[in-house]
C-alpha cells in the first residue's frame, strides 16, 4: 500500500498601515503573528514551538521631493525599528 504523510504548517497572520503627508513624509506600522500550535515536524516530532509576534514601525522623510536643489534635501531618510 501507499503511505500518506499529513503535515501541518504554522499559520501566519499580519497586517499594517501607512500614513503619508504629500510626497515628503511616510509612517508605517505592521504586526505579524505566527501560530505554531498545530505545527508538526515529521523529522523532529518532539519539538514544541511557541507562538510569536513581531511589531515593525518605520518612517521616511524627503525634505524636498521636487526640483534640483542640493543633494542633501533630495535624499530619502529612513528610520525603522522592530520588536519581537
Amino acid at each position: 500500500g501507499e503511505t500518506t504523510i499529513k503535515r501541518k504548517f504554522p499559520t501566519k497572520l499580519g497586517g499594517g498601515l501607512m500614513l503619508s503627508k504629500g510626497s515628503n513624509w511616510k509612517f508605517s506600522a505592521d504586526v505579524h503573528y505566527n501560530i505554531w500550535n498545530n505545527y508538526n515536524d515529521i523529522l523532529n516530532p518532539g519539538i514544541i514551538a511557541q507562538n510569536s509576534i513581531r511589531f515593525n514601525i518605520g518612517t521616511e522623510i524627503i525634505p524636498s521631493f521636487k526640483g534640483k536643489q542640493n543633494f542633501i534635501k533630495r535624499v530619502h531618510y529612513r528610520l525603522g525599528a522592530w520588536y519581537e
